[in-house]
């Protein structure tokens, strides 16, 4: 697998992580804390942190667009291609 961690649903309409740190995680594409595919997610009070994708989405890549981002850090996440978040 290249992606980050990669989260896959296909039966629930929603992922919630709370209190969740992703720190120095590497992907060889998309998604350098995590890749997450259908559904939507619900991120809070977390830590994504010095990540990096070789290609979109340093941080974490998200190929929905039902998803929330509250109380988080998000710093140094680096990317070859499109932006630190996708």
């Amino acid at each position: 697998m290249k992606e980050g961690l990669y989260i896959l649903m296909l039966a629930l309409p929603r992922f919630i992580l709370i209190i969740a740190i992703f720190l120095k995680n590497t992907s060889l594409d998309r998604g350098g804390a995590f890749y997450f595919n259908f559904g939507g997610i619900e991120l809070q009070n977390s830590m994504i942190a010095n990540n990096f994708a070789q290609s979109d989405g340093g941080a974490f890549y998200f190929s929905t667009s039902d998803d929330f981002i509250g109380n988080c850090i998000i710093a140094n996440n680096k990317t070859n291609g499109q932006a630190a978040i996708v």
